[in-house]
């Protein structure tokens, strides 16, 4: 097997979590431009290296990560290869998005579990601008924060 080959094959789904492919600003600038349109390598390098000023093979490497991740497809029509979101990307998204809503509303019907004390003593109060920084504040707000 070529190393193209190799390195051209999807990963395994589930091998990276759809939150650590969006996890990069520069893979979520890809998805927004790809969520357009269909752009070729070329373009795509050009937007990002003058959005981030990274260089071609920084972009590269996203672009495959995207690839082998299966959020983009790749289209080769020599000289260029044209990328595109594939059709789950977003679907995959609002999964794992409806999944973090699961765990929120559980979390919001029974409150948060703590051991041995009220959620709320553990939490500082908020400080109004009238009143001064105690002695355990100011040790968190660091020198020369206190009013």
């Amino acid at each position: 097997m070529s190393e193209r080959q190799r390195f051209d094959r999807p990963w395994p789904p589930g091998a990276m979590d759809p939150f650590q492919v969006m996890g990069h600003p520069v893979r979520r600038y890809l998805v927004e431009l790809l969520a357009v349109y269909e752009a070729p390598a070329g373009e795509l390098a050009d937007m990002v290296c003058s959005a981030y000023e990274i260089g071609w093979p920084a972009v590269t490497r996203h672009l495959k990560i995207l690839h082998r991740t299966g959020f983009v497809r790749v289209r080769n029509a020599w000289p260029n290869r044209y990328y595109r979101l594939d059709d789950t990307a977003i679907t995959r998204l609002e999964d794992r998005v409806a999944e973090l809503r699961r765990l929120w509303d559980d979390r919001r019907g029974s409150g948060y579990h703590v051991r041995g004390e009220l959620p709320e003593a553990r939490w500082p109060r908020p400080r109004s601008p009238e009143r001064r920084a105690d002695s355990n504040e100011i040790g968190r707000m660091g020198p020369g924060l206190q009013q």
